[in-house]
């Protein structure tokens, strides 16, 4: 995931990033701290920040990841409130 994350970094290039990568945003495990600190160290900005997974007797989780580098565009994240599955479905839309 470094090896892609520093090419879209050396690039230049506006990007965004998408995706259900099981790594808690919520956690401090080393292994996830380590791919949010890539993230930022390329620029990019963690759009959604509640939880997006919730299973019974545990904690819930952020596994659904959305980055941008983009901060010019006034772009709107969420998270839709739909049990369709243990996780809740993300969105991003653009506000103009």
């Amino acid at each position: 995931m470094e090896n892609s994350t520093n090419i879209l970094n050396m690039e230049r290039k506006t990007f965004y990033l998408f995706g259900d990568f099981n790594i808690n945003a919520l956690s401090n495990n080393t292994v996830d701290k380590r791919f949010i600190n890539n993230m930022q160290y390329i620029g990019a900005h963690k759009m959604i920040t509640p939880p997006t997974r919730f299973i019974l007797h545990q904690k819930p989780s952020l596994l659904d990841h959305t980055y941008c580098n983009d901060f010019v565009h006034e772009l709107q994240p969420g998270v839709l409130q739909y049990e369709i599955s243990d996780h809740h479905p993300i969105f991003s839309k653009n506000s103009t």
